[in-house]
């Protein structure tokens, strides 16, 4: 991945798989957004990139960044790494506000879980558990 400008972000986008989500991260913004389900076999081949573009983001203040989570399964592997791209908006919430809206459908004990569990680790973030 080339070098990014600290001023200006290229957009990132992914098209879901049947094993990987969604991915829309607005560079300019500070739109990101994630959706689908995340149980590949070998997720950091998957989440490599988009580590190294929020990594970039992180830098780059913003009036207000909003990570939208939209995952209706994920594999343990995927779940280091979420915890992984948390870590980075952290960093970024030392310079600019950063919100997770962690969507899950309100029947959903597990994600429900998983995202009480994140919100925990979490409390830089101004994390949102919404049910929907």
């Amino acid at each position: 991945m080339e070098s990014l400008s600290l001023t200006q972000m290229e957009n990132l986008s992914i098209e879901p798989s049947k094993f990987s989500p969604q991915v829309d991260f607005d560079g300019d913004t500070g739109s990101l957004e994630i959706k689908g389900a995340s149980f590949m076999e070998h997720p950091l081949e998957f989440y490599d990139p988009i580590l190294a573009w929020l990594d970039q983001f992180a830098k780059v203040p913003h009036p207000k960044s909003t990570l939208k989570v939209h995952l209706s399964y994920f594999n343990s592997g995927s779940s280091g790494i979420i915890f992984d791209i948390f870590q980075l908006l952290e960093e970024k919430a030392a310079m600019s506000p950063v919100s997770i809206e962690w969507h899950v459908d309100p029947n959903d004990e597990e994600m429900l879980a998983e995202g009480e569990e994140f919100k925990e680790c979490f409390e830089k973030l101004d994390f949102n558990i919404i049910q929907n």
